[in-house]
């Protein structure tokens, strides 16, 4: 069975769109922030990159994939500084991919994004602001083992 990139695609988005109820809009698909509607912002973007597979004779490939989270807010009528905001946004998406208590996996801090893949972790926060809007964009790791 190969490796099913759409599933663990759609698993990623779940859990921001269920770990951050102040981020109102999660996509997959470019969207231009600053033409974002205020009501929809912050906006999260999720972005797949590259795969590489790891190969060793009569053993299944394991597989490095990365993925980033980019959240883009617009500070319109909020007192606090933009990065107060931005730590806030990559706390919440940080959070949502730490291991769930349904999760079976000896690392207790990474998640195996429901049994999808054999862990998943952020591995940098990057955050850039103006004066009135800013983005955060977590990296994440994925391994998994496909045929």
């Amino acid at each position: 069975m190969a490796l099913d990139r759409e599933a663990i695609a759609a698993a990623i988005v779940a859990r921001v769109q269920a770990a951050c109820p102040i981020i109102p809009f999660v996509t997959r698909s470019p969207v231009e922030f600053a033409t974002q509607q205020a009501t929809m912002q912050p906006v999260a973007l999720v972005l797949c990159g590259e795969d590489k597979a790891q190969r060793e004779q009569r053993k299944p490939p394991v597989w490095t994939l990365t993925v980033q989270v980019n959240v883009c807010a617009k500070n319109q009528t909020s007192p606090a500084s933009p990065d107060t905001q931005l730590n806030a946004l990559a706390l919440q998406v940080e959070a949502a991919f730490e291991r769930q208590a349904t999760e079976a996996t000896a690392d207790k801090w990474q998640t195996t994004l429901g049994g999808l893949v054999e862990r998943c972790w952020v591995t940098d926060v990057l955050r850039r602001q103006g004066q009135d809007e800013g983005e955060v964009v977590i990296m994440l790791e994925i391994l998994a083992v496909g045929p």
